[in-house]
């Protein structure tokens, strides 16, 4: 499984109803709001076992689950 793969799986088992292909606009949907944006940090340093610093907590970095995968998961 790749890092998108793995940021989609995550991020359906917090928005369960949601339809997420890897460039699906995530904040601007409406499908992340803050609570599930807290949501998704604890599950992928959980899941992933790292630490995400907290200068990459933009929305910008979280817009899709490519950039995710492409900007917060780059190291792992």
């Amino acid at each position: 499984m790749n890092k998108v793969e793995t940021v989609i799986r995550i991020l359906l088992r917090i928005c369960p109803f949601a339809c997420i292909e890897p460039e699906t606009e995530l904040i601007e949907s409406g499908i992340l709001t803050s609570v599930e944006l807290f949501e998704l940090l604890m599950e992928l340093e959980t899941e992933l076992d790292i630490r995400i610093p907290e200068e990459l907590i933009e929305p910008e970095n979280f817009a899709t689950a490519e950039t995710i995968a492409r900007t917060v998961l780059k190291g792992v």
